[in-house]
C-alpha cells in the first residue's frame, strides 16, 4: 500500500512538472514569436539582411527546438539530476564495491553524449539552412510565376526544387541517422552495467556475502 501510494503521489507530481513546464515552454515561444514578428514589423525593408525563408524558418524550427529545450529539455534534465542524487548515494550505501564499479561503466558516458550532441548540432544546422534555403526559393517562384512561364523556365525550376529537396532529406537523414544510434550507443553502457551487477552480484549471492535483494 505504501508503494502503491508513492507510484500515485509520483505519477500526480510529474503531471504537475508535465503541466508547468512543458506549459510554460509553449507560453514562452509564443511571446518570442510575438516579439520577433513586432520587430521584422519595425525593420525597414531594404535593412532586411536575411531571405524570407531563413526568417519563416527561424520562426517555426528554431523557435520549436527553444521550446523544446525550456520543456521537455529542462524536465529531462531536473528527472535526471533528482534521480542522480538518490540512485548514486543509495547503491554505494548498499554496497560500495558494486556502486563503485557500477559508476565506472558510466565515466564515457558524459563524452560519448558530448560527441553525439555535437554531431546533432552540426547536422540540425545544416538542416535548418536547407529548409531555409528550400522554402526561400518556393517563396520567390511563386512571386515570379507568370515570368517563370513566359521565359518557359519550368524545367529549370523544377530541376532547381528537386535539387533542393534532395539535399533537404539527405540532410534530415543524416540528422535522424544520428539521433536515432545515440540511445542504443548509450544503452549498451546501461546493459554493461546490468550484466556487471549479474556476474558479480550473483557470485557474491552464491557465495553468502550478498543478500539476493541487494
Amino acid at each position: 500500500l505504501g508503494y502503491f501510494a508513492l507510484m500515485v503521489l509520483q505519477a500526480g507530481g510529474r503531471y504537475v512538472w508535465r503541466v508547468n513546464l512543458i506549459g510554460t515552454s509553449h507560453t514562452i515561444a509564443r511571446r518570442l514569436r510575438s516579439r520577433l514578428y513586432d520587430h521584422l514589423q519595425k525593420v525597414p525593408l531594404g535593412e532586411h539582411r536575411q531571405k524570407s525563408g531563413s526568417l519563416v524558418s527561424l520562426a517555426t524550427n528554431d523557435l520549436e527546438a527553444v521550446r523544446q529545450a525550456m520543456g521537455p529539455g529542462l524536465f529531462v534534465a531536473a528527472d535526471a539530476a533528482i534521480l542522480f542524487a538518490m540512485v548514486v548515494p543509495a547503491a554505494l550505501w548498499l554496497d560500495q564495491k558494486m556502486g563503485v564499479g557500477c559508476i565506472l561503466i558510466f565515466i564515457a558516458v558524459p563524452w560519448l553524449n558530448r560527441f553525439w550532441n555535437r554531431r546533432i548540432d552540426t547536422y540540425f544546422d545544416r538542416l535548418q539552412t536547407r529548409l531555409g534555403e528550400m522554402t526561400a526559393f518556393g517563396q520567390q517562384t511563386l512571386q515570379a510565376v507568370r515570368w517563370i512561364k513566359a521565359s518557359v523556365f519550368e524545367g529549370e525550376v523544377t530541376r532547381r526544387m528537386a535539387d533542393l529537396s534532395t539535399h533537404y532529406r539527405q540532410s534530415g537523414s543524416q540528422l535522424a541517422l544520428f539521433e536515432a544510434s545515440r540511445s542504443p550507443v548509450l544503452g549498451v553502457f546501461t546493459d554493461l552495467a546490468i550484466v556487471f551487477v549479474l556476474c558479480v552480484g550473483g557470485m557474491r549471492a552464491a557465495e553468502g556475502t550478498m543478500t539476493l535483494g541487494t
